[in-house]
């Protein structure tokens, strides 16, 4: 009786509560109908197509392009993302352990879907709306999510998206193994701060390569994916050490560590080594930059087999160029070391000349020209209110030699420093390759971005072998005198070139007035050559900048390039070959195909005739031995061949020296960005002081390095007899002019009247 008794409660409490039941079952029941229903639909395409088995095999996540140098170093990455995929051998096993045991502990059992966790994502996720109850995704579906974003379907969003990636995970798991599932999963998560895939979280929370990771460090990665905001280790440190040790709790918990272990690392402090780097940081900025605008031409010029073009930012191509890291690091720290030096010049040469009174026009232009300006213009504010915020002191991040500081200063001197804040351009070839070995194209790219290397300016005396060089190729000879007379160009505005030590009168050989940078003689050079023909000479020569066919040309009034000026110089001492500045030498795909080789096949133009080219470089070698840039000689004490010229613009506007070597060639500008600031005084000011010192600078650095010791030996080839005989000029200048020489030779000689032959410097 009493089992009948007991049977008989259980039946009626469960007609009592059929009701209750039944409803339950029926809601089940209706709910799995729709998900079916749902699934089907999905399955074939209702919400948008599934990936297929070979679109999941073709999948490719965004690889940056990576610049090589040509002593094989990266040197930089063009990036979307910044992400860095890495093969599955280099991960370490408690990276693994920790994704598992905190992400999807059945991972090895399922096939991309985990029923228990369906389950509960199905009744509290989406019936129940309960966001804590979490997704419950396995690591395959997050990589579906990863690799294909969720689209807008209005209410049923989530539901659908689920779907979506529950049946793409499924077929993950049919084409690609568990470790490459966790390989491609590792590279394609998002740690935050545009950082993606281990790789670079590696790096720039902890310094270090995924395969040098410790386990508690590992623990702290893997934590930041649940929420990697909250949980960055540098912003959040406390929440990212808790979350780092319920990691090493599910990794106890699911047997990947026992409790003393996991109790050990626990007790660890949470450290980092954070490191990030932006496009402004690393080695050559500025060469980046030229090299990034190259490469976007050079993606819309060239398809790949499909018709499609390259795209620099997600292709993963590889960008090998002639640039040289070692050689580039001395550039940069040349740069450094005499700019800093050269600025303190500059300081005191205005010690006592308040910038403030200068020149009223340049501060309210300076002013009218910021950001800070035009900004407040749109805010309708009045001048008196903009003057008074120009002039009240604010926290300001400025550029220092030894690192940004905070100053409180008013937006008016933060512009100031700017304004005064002299710049540079240091360029270094191959002078018979062309190739770009290194390139600096100012003093800091955080602060300032413009390319000093690209831009046009005057360039002074450094112009005047462009000129020499036409002469020569005219048939004028080394030795063959021209006047230093000033002359008045009526038709230039009553123009009238001065020499720099206002010395006039007598006559000049070609070699001693390039040697002495004598204006007066370039100027009438120019016009015994043409004006038209220099012109034509300098586009020959590589000028691809405008140059006015005045008298001012000779002496560097035309606006040109640092990169333009070093490519002439190169002719010179490369017999007279003019070769296009090398940036790439080859591009290949992410796989390592060739996909181009230009570079290695072009075939340099012929622009001088070899006896001129020789010709100038021995000229040029005389500067340097004699002329204006006799201090590599005296005060730096170079030994090697060395072929180059200064240059000083009006007012000491722009200093300028370009010199090559054998197998070596290098061209410097320094000055401001506005043209309105220079230095005061011509000594302080002059190329000669300015860049020439640079110059030295970087040349010191490289023949102190054993690497580049061949380059002491080298030496530019010898001129033939007729040649060296050309060049030598008895006398480089006469204080009177030829004629008057000759009758006076004539009239104090009347028993060797014929030793005296004009044009030969006898």
């Amino acid at each position: 009786m009493p089992l009948i008794s007991q049977t008989y409660d259980k039946f009626s409490a469960f007609v009592k509560h059929w009701p209750r039941f039944s409803l339950f079952l029926g809601a089940a029941l209706f709910v799995y109908s729709i998900v079916i229903i749902g699934i089907n639909a999905i399955d074939w395409g209702l919400f948008g197509e599934l990936p297929t088995e070979d679109q999941l095999k073709a999948v490719s996540v965004p690889v940056a392009s990576k610049i090589y140098s040509i002593d094989g170093e990266l040197i930089g990455q063009y990036f979307l993302e910044e992400r860095n995929p890495v093969g599955y051998d280099v991960l370490p096993q408690h990276l693994i352990d920790a994704l598992i045991a905190t992400e999807d502990a059945r991972f090895y059992e399922h096939d991309g879907m985990d029923g228990q966790s369906l389950m509960r994502v199905l009744f509290k996720t989406i019936l129940l709306q309960d966001e804590r109850a979490g997704g419950g995704s396995t690591i395959t579906q997050q990589l579906a999510k990863n690799l294909y974003p969720r689209e807008d379907f209005g209410l049923l969003s989530l539901p659908i998206n689920k779907i979506k990636e529950t049946l793409t995970a499924q077929r993950m798991e049919e084409v690609f193994t568990k470790d490459q599932i966790i390989t491609q999963y590792l590279n394609t998560v998002s740690f935050g701060e545009n950082a993606f895939g281990i790789s670079v979280a590696s790096k720039r929370f902890f310094g270090v390569v995924p395969a040098d990771l410790k386990a508690e460090e590992s623990a702290v990665l893997v934590g930041m994916l649940k929420a990697p905001t909250s949980y960055n280790p540098r912003r959040n440190k406390d929440r990212s050490l808790q979350r780092r040790n319920l990691v090493l709790a599910q990794m106890e918990k699911y047997g990947f560590l026992n409790a003393s272990k996991k109790d050990s690392l626990a007790s660890v402090p949470l450290t980092i080594n954070y490191s990030r780097k932006t496009h402004h940081d690393g080695i050559a900025p500025y060469f980046r930059e030229y090299l990034r605008q190259y490469m976007m031409q050079w993606c819309k010029t060239h398809p790949k087999k499909d018709g499609s073009y390259w795209n620099l930012y997600t292709d993963g191509l590889k960008i090998y160029t002639p640039l040289h890291a070692g050689l580039q690091r001395h550039a940069e720290a040349a740069m450094t070391h005499t700019m800093q030096r050269i600025q303190r010049n500059f300081d005191i040469d205005w010690r006592w000349h308040p910038k403030e009174k200068i020149s009223d026009d340049l501060i309210t232009q300076l002013i009218q020209r910021s950001h800070r300006y035009k900004s407040l213009r749109t805010q309708e504010k009045s001048e008196a209110e903009i003057d008074s915020i120009f002039h009240a002191p604010i926290p300001t991040l400025a550029f220092d030699w030894q690192g940004d500081t905070i100053l409180n200063i008013s937006p008016l001197d933060s512009i100031l420093r700017k304004a005064y804040q002299l710049q540079t351009g240091l360029l270094v070839m191959d002078p018979n390759s062309g190739s770009i070995r290194a390139w600096v194209g100012g003093i800091n790219h955080h602060h300032f971005q413009y390319d000093h290397v690209l831009a046009r300016r005057q360039s002074g005396s450094a112009f005047k072998p462009i000129v020499f060089a036409s002469a020569l190729e005219s048939g004028i000879a080394p030795c063959e005198y021209i006047p230093n007379e000033k002359v008045v160009f009526e038709r230039y505005d009553n123009w009238t070139p001065q020499n720099a030590d206002q010395q006039f009168g007598g006559e000049y050989s070609m070699t001693g007035a390039l040697t002495y940078s004598v204006n007066v003689a370039a100027v009438n050079l120019l016009m015994k050559v043409g004006m038209n023909r220099v012109v034509s000479m300098g586009k020959k020569l590589g000028i691809h900048s405008p140059m006015p066919a005045v008298p001012s040309l000779a002496l560097g009034t035309a606006e040109v390039s640092l990169l333009d000026m070093l490519s002439v110089y190169n002719t010179f001492v490369n017999g007279g070959l003019s070769s296009q500045p090398v940036s790439v030498l080859r591009i290949e795909d992410a796989h390592g195909n060739l996909l181009d080789e230009s570079s290695q096949t072009f075939i340099p133009d012929t622009v001088l005739s070899p006896n001129t080219a020789i010709t100038m470089s021995h000229m040029l070698q005389n500067v340097v031995n004699q002329g204006t840039g006799r201090s590599l000689r005296t005060r730096y004490r170079f030994k090697q061949d060395i072929a180059g010229k200064t240059g000083t613009t009006q007012s000491q506007t722009d200093g300028w020296f370009i010199g090559a070597m054998p197998g070596l060639s290098a061209g410097v500008w320094v000055g401001a960005d506005d043209q309105r600031v220079h230095f005061r005084s011509m000594r302080m000011g002059q190329g000669a002081s300015t860049a020439l010192p640079l110059w030295a600078n970087f040349v010191q650095r490289v023949m102190d390095d054993s690497e580049f010791e061949y380059l002491k030996d080298m030496r530019f080839p010898s001129p033939s007899p007729t040649i060296k005989e050309s060049l030598n000029c008895e006398h480089l200048w006469f204080p009177l002019a030829m004629s008057e020489f000759k009758a006076w030779w004539e009239a104090n000689h009347p028993e060797d009247s014929t030793a005296f032959q004009v044009g030969n410097g006898q």
